[in-house]
Formats: structure tokens, C-alpha cells, sequence
């Protein structure tokens, strides 16, 4: 946050303070959410006992708005306790984060002047301040690392290395592209502990993969397949989706702190005579929705 704005504008899912004629005038923008911890007294023993349960708890947004208008302040709030369930909350206070959150409570009328109400609107919301930056800058840096043969396979690799500065987890969403090196048929994406420098070491691993993923006429398909760790699920779309298109998810993926290694491998499990391309890879597309507390 840049500076503190006395009018700030709030996006909660479709509602937008601004289009009611509305605008929050406080918030509780400073307030962080608490470390979830059992603590344990032990008689005789100096001092409690703190066991961390790895986690931190949901923490309240409230916002003080003024809203002008007499149908205005009834529509924004019969629209606001329409919605259920977690849905994104953004303001200007705290421009470059967004959040998950619901609504906490009814919305509550503190001061009525005229036209014009003071309504304090109280969301309950996850801990993770979501930067904006971590859902609109995509990651898609690759490097191939080379082709590899077996008996009854024949594949390419490439590598994508992401640090995670943030110091927690996050579940990213993943698009695997369609339009893979002529002749490709299969695609496995995996992220592994190890950085391994060429194709055959990083070989696919069922029990290890995060994506699984097997199509038929990956050259000539223009769709594409999403992987959702945080909301965990997976969707191919696009156009030229193959009835027996098949996603396998054994892990979904997650981006720990520190360094990651991403690997997509493309193979041909039936005849290893084709000659593939596998320079023309298409690497995927990860959007790794960083947080902070």
C-alpha cells in the first residue's frame, strides 16, 4: 500500500461499491490474521506449551461505507446477502493484494443523514492476502533439455525452474497448451525435487506426476487443459477435444518456497520410428498466485 485513501472503492464478486453510488470511508487494513495454536498448561512447568497447527485463522475485513441514495442502500445490501460462499474481495486501500472471502454478517445501518447512510460491512476472509501479480503475470520461461529413447517410447522434455520468494505454499493454476510437436500423443507434467539437466533422467514417473495427461492428436488440437490446484480440478477446453481425452491427476502440483523444478515430457507410445520434433514443446503456462500474510 502506497498511501492511505480516505475514499476507497470495494469489489466484492460482481458488486462494486461504485456502481451504488457508494464509497468505504475505514477499514481495518492494518489487522493480520493469527497463528491457529493450541497452547497447554502443564503443572509444575514454567511456561505454557504452544503447538503449532500449521496453519493461520480466518480473520474479519470490516469496512465502514457511505452509501447516497435510498434504493441504492437497499439494493447493494440485498444483493450483498444474497451471496454465499467465499467470493473475491478487493479494495483500494491495499491496491495490489485480493482476497477470498463471504460475508460475515448482515450488513448493519450505524447512521442515517437525509439521503445518505453509514453502513458497516463485515467479511469474513481467508489469511492469504493474494497478490494480483501472482494471477496476472504468467510464468512460461522453459529451457529443453533434450529427447529420449526407449523399446516402445520415444519423448522430449522441457524444464521450467520457479522460486517461490514468499515463503509459503501455493497452489498455482497450470494450462498444459494443445498444438505439441506433430506425432505427440502423450504429456505428463511433474514437478520434482531435484534440478536434472537432461531428458532421460527426468523421465516420467506416474506415482510422481501432478498431471497425467493423455490425448490423442496433440499437433492438431487447438484446446487446452487447466489445472486447478487450489480449487482442485482440471478442464480441457477448446475446440477438437477428443471423446476419449483422458486427465489423471496423482498430486496436485503446489509451489513450496524456495526453488521448484517443473518438467512436461511429450512421447509417442506407439511407434518410435515417427520423426518428432520435440524442440516445438509447448511449455505450460503457470499463474502461481503468490501470498503473503
Amino acid at each position: 500500500m502506497d498511501r492511505y485513501r480516505p475514499k476507497s472503492n470495494v469489489i466484492f464478486d460482481d458488486i462494486n461499491l461504485s456502481h451504488y453510488n457508494a464509497f468505504a470511508f475505514g477499514c481495518n487494513l492494518f489487522d493480520r490474521p493469527e497463528r491457529d495454536v493450541d497452547i497447554i498448561s502443564v503443572p509444575g512447568r514454567q511456561g505454557d506449551l504452544v503447538l503449532d497447527n500449521g496453519r493461520y485463522k480466518n480473520i474479519i475485513r470490516e469496512y465502514q461505507v457511505q452509501v447516497t441514495g435510498i434504493k441504492n442502500i437497499e439494493t447493494l445490501i440485498q444483493e450483498l446477502t444474497k451471496k454465499v460462499g467465499y467470493f473475491r474481495l478487493e479494495d483500494d486501500y491495499d491496491s495490489e493484494v485480493y482476497f477470498e472471502a463471504r460475508l460475515a454478517e448482515p450488513p448493519e445501518i450505524r447512521r442515517f443523514v437525509g439521503e445518505a447512510a453509514s453502513v458497516t460491512i463485515k467479511f469474513d476472509r481467508k489469511p492469504q492476502r493474494y497478490l494480483k501479480s501472482g494471477d496476472n503475470t504468467p510464468i512460461s520461461d522453459y529451457t529443453y533439455i533434450g529427447s529420449w529413447e526407449t523399446a516402445n517410447t520415444i519423448a522430449g522434455t522441457v524444464k521450467m525452474v520457479i522460486n517461490n520468494p514468499y515463503g509459503f505454499e501455493t497452489y498455482p493454476l497450470i494450462i498444459i497448451p494443445g498444438g505439441q510437436p506433430k506425432y505427440a500423443w502423450r504429456a505428463w507434467l511433474q514437478i520434482k525435487d531435484t534440478d536434472y539437466a537432461s531428458a532421460s533422467s527426468a523421465a516420467f514417473n506416474d506415482s510422481n506426476a501432478v498431471a497425467f495427461y493423455i490425448a490423442k492428436n496433440l499437433d492438431v488440437s487447438s484446446y487446452k487443459t487447466e489445472v486447478d490446484s487450489e480449487k482442485r480440478s482440471f478442464v480441457s477446453i477448446g475446440s477438437n477435444v477428443p471423446s476419449d481425452n483422458v486427465v489423471i491427476i496423482y498430486n496436485f502440483p503446489t509451489l513450496k518456497p524456495g526453488v521448484n523444478y517443473f518438467y512436461l515430457t511429450v512421447a509417442n507410445m506407439r511407434n518410435v520410428s515417427l520423426d518428432i520434433d520435440f524442440t516445438k514443446i509447448k511449455a505450460p503456462i503457470i499463474y502461481p498466485r503468490w501470498w503473503t500474510i
